[in-house]
């Protein structure tokens, strides 16, 4: 048996799990979530920042989620991890997702300078497995490339901003030139997360609750996905910024080739008049530096049997989200990608995310043998 140490965010422990080191059967490839989650005490800001800036959060209410240990618990994520055949995971946030909107900007950078420490101390449980992405608060872009720059100190692989800013900062603007540049030159993964932000419609008073939510569920996280895209390729964020790599997470992947093929069409046919350089489609732009996380996404995965997004798409199990695939990640993944060539699963289920990150391949998690008498 191999130790590993581990430990939590406030204490230091030692916990031993197995770490497999003899060859597993072909059918148990490894799995490496590129959208998992942590969930973060619900009283870690009221317990570390000043009342006037906890005021101006916004509610953070559990969820369902917040009973699975290994989200808040470390020293439990690497059974959880084990049950679902996964080996390593990239972490977002839980509670911090709702603080992109947050309106009060000093109140947002010193939340997220606290759960970017706190996230940290959750790795380094297992540095090797567990890989952390900070928040940045991007009212300010000096505070968030100080932030991004950081988050780099700590550990942390990549960092996140709001995927649907407020209307006074547009993705588009000037406002983010300085980040876009920092995140490019350091090397940096910069994530944009499904409903972060100022994304939500106010509800139609006159339609019962189910519809508002579908309609968030669905039709708000395509809405917004889409602008993001459009916004980064059509103002030319990629082409003034070739090394930036962007993460597309949560957004599902279904919809981008049929938009890429439209995109292109038009792109072509109004060339003349579109700001990134002659002769580059929207499609080569993304394929060159857009990543794409996917779950349980029947379109997507019919689009990767036919060899679209071999390079650029993520499997992700969202643990312990509500649409997680845990702890049957290894069936869904057999449903949906069973007839692809091993060289491409290797590529969607570990090895893109470990490239883009720049990561080792952990050894497999194998759960402890139950003991008896």
């Amino acid at each position: 048996m191999t130790y590993i140490a581990l430990g939590d965010p406030t204490q230091s422990q030692s916990f031993p799990f197995l770490a497999s080191t003899r060859p597993l059967p072909q059918e148990s490839e490894q799995l490496f979530s590129a959208d998992s989650h942590v969930l973060e005490p619900g009283d870690l800001w009221q317990r570390n920042l000043p009342p006037a800036l906890v005021e101006a959060l916004p509610p953070m209410p559990r969820k369902g989620f917040d009973k699975h240990p290994g989200g808040t618990d470390p020293l439990s994520r690497p059974e959880a991890m084990a049950a679902d055949g996964v080996c390593g995971e990239i972490l977002y946030p839980s509670l911090a997702l709702h603080l992109f909107s947050t309106e009060s900007p000093q109140a947002q950078a010193a939340a997220f300078r606290l759960y970017n420490d706190w996230v940290r101390a959750y790795c380094q449980a297992l540095p090797d497995r567990l890989v952390g992405i900070g928040c940045l608060p991007a009212y300010d872009v000096s505070t968030a490339v100080a932030e991004l720059e950081r988050c780099r100190t700590l550990g942390l692989k990549g960092v996140m901003i709001w995927q649907s800013p407020p209307p006074s900062l547009p993705l588009h603007s000037p406002h983010y030139e300085p980040l876009w540049q920092a995140a490019a030159t350091t090397g940096t993964p910069l994530s944009f997360h499904a409903l972060t932000g100022f994304h939500d419609p106010s509800p139609i008073t006159e339609l019962p609750a189910w519809d508002n939510l579908i309609r968030r569920c669905v039709a708000s996280k395509l809405n917004s996905a889409v602008e993001l895209l459009y916004t980064l390729i059509f103002h030319g964020v990629l082409s003034r910024h070739p090394n930036l790599r962007i993460v597309l997470v949560e957004n599902h992947i279904g919809w981008i080739p049929w938009l890429l093929q439209r995109w292109d069409h038009y792109a072509e046919r109004f060339q003349e008049r579109l700001p990134f350089a002659a002769g580059v489609l929207p499609s080569e732009l993304f394929h060159r530096q857009v990543s794409c996380t996917f779950l349980a996404d029947d379109q997507g995965c019919e689009a990767l049997q036919g060899g679209w997004g071999i390079n650029n798409c993520l499997w992700s199990n969202d643990f312990p989200h509500g649409d997680s695939s845990w702890p049957e990640s290894r069936q869904l993944v057999d449903r949906k990608l069973g007839s692809l060539p091993p060289d491409a699963r290797a590529r969607l289920l570990r090895e893109n995310v470990c490239q883009l990150y720049g990561l080792e391949l952990p050894a497999p998690l194998v759960a402890p043998t139950p003991q008896h008498g």
